[in-house]
């Protein structure tokens, strides 16, 4: 109960903050906003947009459709995009994401990168993630992947990587070669509306 206080108090420091400018962003988002509200404001009523009057039933899919990927499917998936998002840990605080484009080489991610605070996070935090995603043929599919990064630094190793003949996205010198060793890989597929 005290961690829905300190929620309630949070988000309603935040609506303050707001002085009312989350209604610009359309009547869905500031319906959901005034709901959710009262809800916090409330804790013991009931919502009214749930099911069954419970908070479980606002977070449970309403599609069937929803399916897990295998990791066959998954790692097709990541072979076919080239293109993610890298969430890492950033300093001092925080988490950082960034588009980045890769290549898959025997189960693992590789990607090129110019010198920075990427490398730098990379170092001292080396545990990240990737996300993708795709539209296909009228289905959404998802599929993160999180691993720990190294830089690549023996000429063999980046030689057999098959990154170099990665051409970078952006425009730049990325002279700097990093794997990510996947601890696990998920997916999800869904129709798309």
């Amino acid at each position: 109960m005290a961690i829905l206080r300190l929620t309630s108090r949070c988000f309603m420091q935040v609506k303050r903050q707001l002085r009312g400018s989350y209604r610009d962003f359309g009547p869905l988002i500031s319906n959901r906003l005034t709901r959710e509200a009262v809800f916090m404001e409330n804790p013991t009523q009931s919502r009214p947009h749930d099911a069954d009057g419970g908070p479980a039933a606002a977070m449970a899919p309403q599609d069937s459709d929803i399916r897990e990927l295998t990791h066959v499917e998954c790692w097709k998936i990541l072979g076919d995009s080239g293109i993610g998002h890298l969430a890492l840990r950033a300093q001092p605080v925080g988490v950082d994401i960034m588009p980045i484009n890769y290549l898959v080489n025997e189960r693992q991610l590789f990607f090129r990168s110019a010198p920075g605070t990427k490398l730098e996070d990379i170092v001292l935090h080396p545990h990240v993630a990737i996300q993708i995603e795709r539209l296909q043929e009228g289905r959404w599919f998802s599929v993160v992947l999180k691993g720990t990064a190294t830089r690549l630094a023996a000429d063999d190793d980046i030689e057999v990587s098959g990154i170099l003949h990665l051409v970078p996205a952006q425009p730049g010198d990325k002279f700097n070669y990093v794997r990510i060793i996947p601890d696990a890989i998920t997916g999800r597929t869904f129709a798309a509306r």
